[in-house]
């Protein structure tokens, strides 16, 4: 079976992943890639925000590479930083 193409997110549900990012980052500006459940904070916050939103959150961070121009910045710690006025 082949590899299926990966969509990108819809307006809402950017707008939406892009708020998730923003709370991981402010309760966890320490830990990367909040998608990636590795960590016992990871998998509250999945639990928490459930699967569909979760999934939003992968998607935009798996997105976010040279061949789509990078429209998820919001994915990495460093983009809310900036936002924040804040040094890494």
């Amino acid at each position: 079976m082949g590899k299926t193409k990966r969509k990108g997110l819809d307006v809402e549900d950017t707008a939406t992943a892009k708020a998730l990012h923003e709370e991981w980052f402010k309760q966890y500006p320490k830990q990367k890639n909040p998608s990636d459940m590795n960590t016992e904070e990871k998998y509250h916050f999945a639990i928490r925000v459930g699967w569909v939103k979760y999934k939003m959150m992968q998607t935009a961070r798996k997105g976010n590479v040279a061949r789509t121009g990078y429209k998820y910045p919001w994915t990495k710690i460093g983009y809310w930083n900036e936002i924040w006025g804040l040094t890494n």
